[in-house]
């Protein structure tokens, strides 16, 4: 590991080393770096699963590093470049240590956790990606405040095409493009039950 960085890789679906047509994106991967003051940078690439995002996040909530600013853009079917910077101060595992593809195939089950709450949000049909919904939110933020986000979105069968996060002086901003199931464009149904929990989340 080097003590200041940690870079790991596993073969997913079996893809070709050999093959000349193989991508290096077909086999996922991921690099942590200490950027020092307590924080790290965590970089992700490669074939990963549509709900990894939540699983990620519940991951490093239950760790105790807490995501800070970040992106995460889907670049061809199931494959994925993402950087994040993680607040490391009150980590209760060692960051350098943690497999970070293992925790992003985690299946979500959060329990235990205080609901989050949001201050505002916009919410709008978009034509990229093929037809989507551009959310962005702000509210207070705490540990665990993405992985319980995108484990409502994953209820609604909501997935995000793209994301963009941020965190400063406790407020979270952070901004999605959401997708169906097979990257489809959202039914109305779909919008209206994401309108109704985010109404739900609101607090003045």
């Amino acid at each position: 590991m080097g003590g200041q960085t940690l870079v790991g890789t596993k073969e997913w679906l079996g893809p070709s080393r050999l093959g000349s047509t193989a991508s290096i994106l077909d086999e996922p991967g991921f690099e942590i770096r200490r950027a020092g003051e307590g924080l790290c940078n965590l970089q992700l690439w490669g074939r990963l699963r549509p709900s990894w995002s939540g699983g990620l996040a519940e991951g490093l909530a239950d760790a105790g590093l807490s995501l800070m600013s970040g992106f995460a853009r889907k670049i061809g079917p199931m494959r994925w470049l993402a950087e994040f910077e993680l607040d490391c101060k009150e980590a209760r595992q060692e960051p350098l240590a943690l497999d970070y593809l293992e925790l992003a195939a985690r299946t979500q089950a959060p329990a235990g956790r205080r609901p989050i709450v949001l201050h505002s949000y916009t919410l709008a049909p978009s034509e990229k990606h093929g037809g989507s919904l551009y959310l962005e939110i702000g509210g207070s933020d705490r540990v665990g405040f993405l992985g319980s986000l995108l484990t409502g979105f994953a209820f609604l069968s909501l997935f995000p095409e793209e994301m963009k996060i941020a965190t400063r002086a406790g407020t979270v901003h952070d901004r999605f493009f959401l997708t169906g199931i097979g990257r489809t464009s959202p039914p109305a149904h779909a919008q209206q039950g994401l309108e109704r929990w985010l109404r739900s989340l609101v607090r003045q």
